[in-house]
């Protein structure tokens, strides 16, 4: 791999995969970052090659098309940066990249009966020729990128069979199957971000991050089931280490990521190839969101706090929550169960307390569970 430039924390290498050439992204930062792909053919209009966004930490391998070295232009926008490069100088960078080198291309291999992945502090690193009990300079560098690559990578195996959600992108004809998938992916990842703003704020309701964390356990159940007993387990990483130069390790740290970023795309396309009972998910969505989701954080949550989170959840489905404010809005029976009444400075017949939030249709505002309310005497 040689690298072509570094914009906004995203490295960018060009190499070869099986006598395809190809560019790395790599996003070193902490923000997700939107990147386009441009190229122009001489006397035409300039397309767009490939649009993505990268999340923080993130590498993606994107394959050029055969005949890209007659584009009059190829560039690269990365947020509001852009990056014009001469083809004639991806070309050298390319020829430069396809020089022998002595690292064999990860190969995918079929996972064992029981997918779970080696302990860490033991697993040795067979593909690793020479230079294992080396401490200093460039070669215990190297090691250690192999060794933190390899760590990683198990880590990502271990997690995907757990049913850890993962990022599967856009999709524009996503199949019935696929969208159930990115919807659980999705409920997985938003569920864990909940819970983990409510512990870093000093969260003092106890119930609430349990609920959180019992249907979050719930959705990654479910994924874990359908990616089934046998996900695919990390390809070997295989390196030769000898005399190592600043050029050298410059290639074994970009054909790690490399290799972390094709096992990611390994995982996606196997997630992708997941089928599933989309009927069947058609019902099971909207009821854990209302029933085993809403009703069971509502129990422990005040109500004035329940709508910035919840109404993100509801909206997946065409839900909102029946709106009170309460002191104000006048009880009524037809929209609002009324447990009980109590004395209050607040004018009789307003709600004086919301017991249990109730839910109505977007679309057209018919209430579909009543709020349980107390009103003021």
């Amino acid at each position: 791999m040689r690298q072509v430039a570094i914009i906004e924390h995203i490295s960018i290498s060009a190499g070869w995969e099986h006598e395809q050439a190809i560019l790395v992204f790599n996003n070193r930062g902490q923000d997700r970052k939107y990147i386009d792909i441009r190229y122009q053919k001489l006397g035409k209009l300039n397309h767009s090659l490939k649009h993505f966004q990268l999340l923080a930490g993130v590498s993606r391998t994107v394959k050029l098309p055969k005949g890209f070295e007659k584009y009059e232009k190829f560039y690269f926008r990365i947020g509001k940066k852009e990056w014009p490069n001469s083809i004639d100088d991806l070309r050298k960078l390319l020829d430069e990249a396809k020089a022998p080198a002595a690292i064999e291309q990860p190969r995918l291999v079929n996972a064992p009966p029981s997918p779970e992945p080696e302990p860490l502090s033991d697993a040795p690193l067979d593909s690793l020729k020479t230079g294992i009990n080396e401490t200093g300079g460039l070669k215990a560098e190297a090691v250690a990128i192999v060794r933190k690559t390899r760590a990683q990578v198990l880590a990502l195996a271990r997690a995907y069979y757990e049913g850890q959600p993962i990022e599967l992108g856009e999709m524009e004809t996503a199949t019935p199957s696929q969208r159930v998938l990115q919807f659980l992916n999705l409920m997985a990842r938003a569920l864990g971000t909940w819970k983990a703003e409510l512990e870093r704020l000093g969260e003092s309701n106890p119930n609430v991050i349990e609920t959180l964390t019992c249907r979050r356990e719930d959705i990654t159940a479910r994924l874990s089931a359908i990616r089934g007993e046998s996900p695919p387990s990390p390809p070997p990483l295989s390196v030769e280490i000898e005399c190592i130069t600043d050029a050298e390790l410059d290639d074994i740290r970009n054909t790690c990521a490399v290799y972390v970023a094709r096992f990611e795309g390994m995982l996606i396309g196997y997630e992708q190839g997941r089928e599933v009972d989309s009927a069947e998910y058609d019902a099971f969505i909207p009821r854990f969101i209302t029933d085993r989701l809403f009703n069971s954080v509502a129990r422990c949550m005040p109500f004035e706090a329940l709508s910035e989170r919840m109404d993100k959840f509801l909206h997946l489905v065409g839900y909102e929550i029946v709106p009170i404010e309460v002191g104000y809005t006048k009880s009524d029976s037809r929209a609002h169960e009324i447990q009980g009444s109590r004395q209050t400075g607040e004018e009789p017949g307003t709600i004086v307390e919301v017991v249990l939030p109730g839910l109505q249709r977007i679309a057209d505002g018919t209430i579909v569970q009543k709020p349980v309310v107390i009103r003021g005497e």
